[in-house]
């Protein structure tokens, strides 16, 4: 009887020093910093013009279209894929679609909701630009629950950014025939709901349209954007503080981007502001980051590590320091392909590699 238990738990003791081994050799293995994005799983629809948010650990795909925009190729679904602790993402899965296509819309979020705001679809053929506004909350498993109608906007805004901050919503710029330098705010109530929408003081220092944004505490960024005049897009940056009471004070010029775009891709991720791709008479695949100065100004940007592929109008959503882009396009090629990049200390994109 000794025998056995002795030799049960020589057994054991084994058992735990080549777990111990090979817990020291796994983290003694040499690591290397890749300048590089990694290939995530594609989403079950190509997508471009959509817009991404990322909630708990999960990241969520709205809308967007395929094809030249019309009948039928502009999507009222959502698509969310769960984040696993190394950034690798799981099987992309549908969830419930929002009531109303969008394609050039606005995303935020605010807790567990989900907020849609703006963008266009073609009821009939033909163009209709959106003032509507729904939202939706995140189940503990990551489906979205129904999608619930909200207050409308003042104006239809195609392609605006939209921002949480404090206790309101945030709408900004856009396209309603013509480009917009407006800003107006809803408060978001207890459930979810929004008050009505009411319009900032404060405009925009220049008109943005299918722009970039990134909300920080509580200080709000905007970035480039179409030109209406020359057609081309803008390198322009400015950036506000949102007071206590939630109003805007004076929008404030930033440094200017090194290659001026549109239909970029943008959001925050660790100390700094990301813009992503977009279009300027080519398709771009760089990448540009500015760090947040301590006064809430931002510093020169710099080109980090490009995307693999040149692309306009992909979804893009951070979480933690990792950075996932989904989707876009690129001479006609819609894309459903995914890809992330981890933020280091110093603000560049690519991944940690452990050698074999």
């Amino acid at each position: 009887m000794r025998k056995r238990i002795h030799a049960r738990w020589v057994r054991i003791g084994w058992i735990l020093l080549t777990l111990i081994l090979a817990q020291c050799s796994t983290s003694s293995r040499p690591r290397t910093w890749v300048a590089g994005w990694q290939d995530a799983i594609p989403m079950t629809t190509p997508r471009t013009g959509a817009k991404a948010v990322a909630v708990h650990d999960y990241v969520y795909v709205l809308g967007g279209g395929e094809g030249i925009p019309g009948p039928g190729t502009v999507h009222r679904s959502v698509e969310y894929a769960r984040i696993r602790p190394d950034g690798t993402l799981e099987t992309w899965k549908t969830t419930s679609p929002m009531n109303t296509p969008r394609i050039f819309l606005a995303t935020a979020r605010a807790g567990d909701v989900i907020y849609a705001l703006g963008g266009e679809y073609f009821p009939e053929g033909q163009m209709h630009l959106l003032n509507s506004v729904e939202w939706a909350r995140v189940g503990t498993d990551g489906p979205l629950g129904p999608w619930h109608d909200a207050s409308t906007m003042l104006t239809p805004r195609r392609s605006p950014t939209a921002a949480v901050v404090g206790d309101y919503l945030y709408a900004m710029g856009g396209y309603n025939g013509v480009f917009l330098r407006t800003v107006e705010r809803a408060r978001i109530l207890a459930d979810g709901e929004l008050g009505p929408w009411e319009w900032v003081p404060q405009s925009l220092t220049t008109s943005r349209y299918i722009h970039g944004g990134a909300a920080v505490g509580n200080r709000i960024y905007v970035v480039g954007g179409h030109l209406m005049e020359s057609g081309r897009g803008s390198s322009a940056a400015e950036w506000a503080t949102v007071g206590p009471d939630g109003q805007i004070n004076s929008w404030k010029p930033t440094s200017a981007l090194l290659q001026s775009r549109f239909l970029a891709g943008s959001t925050a991720a660790g100390e700094s502001i990301f813009v992503i791709g977009g279009y300027d008479g080519r398709y771009l695949s760089s990448v540009e980051q500015a760090r947040i100065q301590p006064d809430g100004n931002l510093g020169p940007w710099s080109q980090t590590t490009p995307l693999p592929t040149p692309r306009e109008g992909p979804a893009v959503a951070a979480h933690g320091n990792r950075i996932y882009v989904m989707g876009g396009s690129n001479s006609g090629v819609f894309l459903r392909t995914a890809e992330w990049a981890e933020v280091d200390s110093d603000g560049h994109l690519g991944y940690w590699h452990s050698e074999q």
